[in-house]
């Protein structure tokens, strides 16, 4: 619950020995105080009342603007809340303050804009895919358009078909990396409406399409041969091959395996250890059962000092290091598909399926906020479809 009280700061006293008021708003990511802007002897500040004196020859109109900030403020987070949006205490600021900061209202100003208004709610790395974003739209500008940014409300329907275009050509993007692209150009130019930049969303009628992709998912006698290779001698793919086998055996993502520390290990009903965990992309609180397999893993590399080190689980290793050792990895099990840290999560949700473990269950470990999202499992568990017609099959 956000609540706002407001106090004056007798430490920032100016030349004329008047003291700032400030707002204190608790309930967001963390505590903020706004400074109001104004001024105020502190003998006519009634510190019970959070108001200025009767007696300031003022007063009425200085409370009377109090009383509009504050309203001002809850107006925006009630707006986001209403809508199911997280509003941070970073976005607040930059809501609060962004008329009087641009006063161009551009693509690109908006897009830096969302950047730093989100730069503390957000991951470094969403924060990177944004300005990966604005750079390849002010070249696509500089390209169709020959300038490198453009009004807000030029950037409609046709201009995101070029651009659809345009990454297809140039970047050799595929439609769900187009998509993904495209939504935050739409993503930017939401929030330039919430500030008032621009009346109407000149994007409403452009509509994403996502096409269906065919995900890698390894088969649990996969997932042994990879177990039962011999990598002696070769300790880095060995490591890589345990991450991997950690990540097929919890279904946990690389992001939060990197992230995993011994105090995310729980017990439950004082012998059921579990994984417990808000998921870094989501925040979502994941619950994931430590079965014996992985709480092995766990042992075997917790004492190592790089870990210890670092208060982690497992040694840091970057995303890209490890997809490369999988395709080693594959190869030496004569397994002919291109795996990715992806895969093992993947290959848990349809090896659960098949073991009949309920939807709703798989849906909690993932992390997902959305149970459709789990579904996805469902359709390409080929063995629970072959299962769930044997009877049909037989009886037929």
């Amino acid at each position: 619950m956000v609540k706002l009280s407001l106090y004056q700061l007798n430490s920032k006293k100016n030349s004329k020995g008047e003291s700032p008021i400030y707002c204190r708003i608790n309930g967001l990511d963390k505590t903020i105080n706004l400074s109001l802007g104004l001024f105020i002897e502190p003998a006519y500040w009634d510190r019970k009342k959070s108001s200025i004196k009767n007696k300031h020859p003022r007063n009425l109109t200085l409370n009377s603007f109090i009383a509009n900030k504050k309203k001002e403020i809850l107006s925006i987070i009630d707006n986001y809340q209403r809508e199911g949006e997280i509003i941070s205490t970073g976005l607040l600021k930059a809501l609060l303050s962004g008329k009087r900061k641009i006063e161009d209202k551009t693509i690109i100003n908006a897009f830096d804009y969302f950047i730093t208004a989100n730069s503390t709610s957000y991951s470094k790395g969403t924060i990177k895919h944004y300005k990966t974003a604005k750079n390849k739209l002010k070249a696509f500008l500089k390209n169709e358009y020959l300038m490198e940014d453009i009004s807000l409300e030029k950037v409609n329907y046709e201009l995101l078909t070029k651009y659809n275009t345009h990454l297809a050509k140039i970047y050799s993007n595929q439609q769900n990396t187009i998509e993904k692209e495209i939504k935050r150009v739409k993503a930017v130019i939401h929030l330039a409406q919430k500030l008032q930049w621009i009346n109407l969303d000149p994007t409403n009628n452009y509509r994403c399409k996502t096409v269906t992709t065919n995900k890698v998912i390894l088969t649990q006698d996969e997932i042994i041969s990879i177990e039962n290779l011999d990598l002696t001698g070769k300790e880095r793919l060995g490591m890589i091959r345990d991450l991997f086998l950690f990540m097929a055996y919890t279904g946990i993502s690389y992001s939060d395996m990197q992230l995993l520390t011994i105090n995310n290990i729980q017990i439950i009903d004082d012998k059921n250890k579990v994984i417990q965990l808000n998921r870094k992309k989501s925040k979502e609180l994941c619950i994931i059962p430590l079965l014996f397999k992985a709480e092995n893993f766990i042992n075997k590399y917790k004492v190592l000092p790089s870990a210890i080190y670092n208060d982690l689980v497992f040694p840091k290793i970057s995303n890209q290091k490890m997809n490369e050792g999988l395709k080693s990895i594959a190869e030496s099990a004569k397994i002919n598909k291109k795996i990715s840290c992806h895969t093992a999560r993947h290959s848990f949700a349809c090896i659960a399926l098949d073991f009949n473990v309920p939807i709703e269950s798989i849906s909690k470990v993932l992390g997902h906020t959305s149970i459709k999202t789990t579904q996805i499992y469902a359709k390409i568990s080929s063995k629970k479809v072959i299962t769930d017609f044997t009877t049909m099959a037989t009886n037929w």
